[in-house]
């Protein structure tokens, strides 16, 4: 099964609340969410490590990773979850599949 896990990029950021909507589009230096796309930067001036702008779609998915994907109704007869990223690796055999 294939689930859409977000309605899209401008539809979310209108639904936003007229505070938070303003404070993403100025970190964005955007003035209308119909300029934002998940390729745009966005910079979080109290951050040095944001100061040069990360990328909306990486931004997302740790959003989604550390909360949305915890409520989602998919997963709600599953007790556990693994993830595991293209760039992971295990340093030793396991003693169990933990897929099997």
């Amino acid at each position: 099964t294939v689930q859409i896990d977000n309605p899209g990029l401008v539809q979310m950021v209108d639904a936003l609340s007229p505070e938070q909507k303003s404070h993403l589009l100025d970190r964005c230096k955007v003035t209308s969410s119909a300029e934002l796309s998940w390729y745009s930067k966005c910079s979080e001036v109290r951050s040095y490590s944001t100061f040069k702008g990360e990328r909306l779609a990486y931004n997302w998915q740790a959003e989604f990773r550390a909360l949305h994907l915890w409520t989602h109704p998919l997963l709600k007869p599953y007790k556990y979850m693994m993830w595991l990223d293209s760039d992971a690796f295990c340093t030793k055999v396991w003693k169990q599949d933990p897929f099997a």
